[in-house]
Formats: structure tokens, C-alpha cells, sequence
């Protein structure tokens, strides 16, 4: 799924990247004797934490799509996708 039309937030592979520099960054010894290493590590934790955050949901719509896919006419199936989207905009 393409999400750049969305704007930079939604650009995962362009903040993939900025979580690989940061990274390389932080695993360089000079970083930590400079006033840079905070922000970084600041910054480092604000990306995973974004990432980590649309996986999660990036799987939870693929859970309630396959749901979808699965129940047809079955209304039990149907009651357990409802429970799964109400629960998720609550």
C-alpha cells in the first residue's frame, strides 16, 4: 500500500530509512560524547514507535480483512468482526 499521497508521515520506507541512519548514527562511539546523542536518541525512539505502531495496525486490518473474506453469511463470524472494529475505533 502506497501511502507517500498522504504526506511525509505516511511515507514508511522514507522514515524506514531515517531509523537505519539514526541507527548507524547512534552506533558510532564519537555520538555519545556530544549534545547530539539525546535528539538522536530521542528522534530514534519517536520513528520505531511510529513504525511499530502502523505494523500493528497494518495487521489488525489484514486480520479483519481475512475475517470478512471468511464469514460470508456466517453471523457469528460476522459478530466477531464487528467486536474487532468497534474495539479498534474505541
Amino acid at each position: 500500500m502506497d501511502l507517500r499521497v498522504c504526506g511525509g508521515l505516511f511515507d514508511l520506507e522514507a522514515k524506514r530509512q531515517r531509523l537505519r541512519e539514526l541507527q548507524e548514527r547512534l552506533n558510532q562511539p564519537d555520538v555519545w560524547r556530544s549534545t547530539e546523542a539525546s535528539r538522536l536518541s530521542r528522534e530514534y525512539k519517536e520513528v520505531m514507535e511510529l513504525l511499530d505502531e502502523f505494523e500493528r495496525l497494518e495487521r489488525e486490518v489484514q486480520d479483519i480483512v481475512e475475517l470478512s473474506e471468511l464469514m460470508g453469511e456466517d453471523e457469528s463470524l460476522k459478530h466477531e468482526v464487528d467486536k474487532l472494529v468497534v474495539g479498534e475505533t474505541a
